[in-house]
């Protein structure tokens, strides 16, 4: 018998070793760092089934209305159907079955008198915490911030990932009987020695917390975004009435444009070409500028006319945003 695709899987399985039994697996689910049926997710909503589809995705994924909105979806890049006109939509129709599916309750193996201690609750700590309850084992997870999450509830603003959202993805895991203990810091509430010698095993999922700052001159005037991003959601910290300037162009930098309340002045630069190259070389990069390649067919573009490059930062520049 010839092995088959996720999409003819009629049981929901919850496992462990990636395409276990499973001998051929689509581009799409390939490229999926979770593993996620898409195949299955496809077919059950096209049949209506909203409800089951949901079911597949929490059999890898506890956070599929999280992922739905974040994720930069490497899935749609392999799709096969981008060589006729274009991909399907994956990372859309992850969000609507996460936003309008019925949620299945899993239920666990039996007890298996196990403790364990997992220390961090954002995506990789409560996932780990989940799929371990699931085993049977009694769970704890331990928070220093006030509320559970990660970067997902602290530091992504609302227009791009709502907090009802997450507190509903991350409440369905406390429900499942999950303990989750905020406010308490690992190495000064309690110390790592302390969950060693009283559970049976000791997840850390801490995350990255040090961030990179550019070595720039001025760069003791600079405020780290993530950092901000997550005071004004905790603390309420804002920047209403004072003149910002933010270094940098991405995602992250525009959700600190606007953030609400929006200041009376943003703007934001792009660092001149000789501080990145600068930032490149003490990072031990590469010391020349990228260059773009032109395709043959592509006729060649008019010089753009050298622009105003960026100030240095001198002087009390106190409200700056790094990115």
């Amino acid at each position: 018998m010839p092995p088959i695709y996720s999409k003819e899987w009629n049981r929901i399985t919850i496992q462990v070793r990636g395409d276990h039994r499973q001998g051929r697996t689509s581009p799409c689910e390939h490229a999926c760092p979770l593993g996620n049926g898409i195949q299955q997710m496809h077919t059950l909503i096209a049949a209506g089934e909203t409800g089951k589809a949901l079911a597949r995705l929490h059999a890898r994924n506890p956070f599929p209305g999280i992922t739905g909105r974040v994720c930069p979806h490497p899935c749609e890049t392999k799709c096969n159907r981008a060589e006729y006109d274009e991909p399907v939509a994956i990372h859309a129709l992850e969000r609507f079955a996460a936003d309008t599916g019925h949620e299945t309750r899993f239920i666990p193996l039996p007890a298996s008198g196990k403790r364990v201690a997992v220390v961090g609750s954002g995506p990789a700590g409560l996932t780990a915490a989940r799929f371990t309850a699931l085993l049977g084992h009694a769970v704890t997870v331990y928070e220093s911030a006030p509320v559970m999450g990660g970067v997902p509830r602290h530091a992504v603003p609302d227009f791009r990932l709502p907090k009802d959202v997450v507190d509903r993805e991350t409440g369905a895991i406390v429900a499942s009987g999950v303990q989750v203990r905020t406010n308490v810091t690992v190495g000064r509430d309690i110390t790592l020695q302390s969950l060693l010698d009283t559970y049976d095993a000791t997840i850390l999922a801490v995350g990255l917390w040090k961030e990179r700052r550019l070595d720039i001159p001025g760069k003791e005037h600079l405020v780290p975004a993530v950092g901000w991003l997550k005071r004004s959601t905790l603390e309420r910290q804002s920047l209403t009435g004072k003149t910002v300037v933010i270094l940098g162009g991405g995602g992250v930098a525009f959700d600190c444009a606007f953030r609400p309340p929006p200041q009376r002045r943003c703007r934001t630069y792009r660092l001149p070409r000789t501080y990145r190259r600068h930032a490149r070389t003490r990072r031990g990069g590469a010391t020349s500028p990228r260059r773009r390649h032109r395709h043959p067919q592509q006729p060649p573009q008019p010089r753009r006319r050298p622009g105003r490059r960026t100030p240095p930062l001198r002087g009390p520049a106190r409200n700056l945003v790094l990115l």
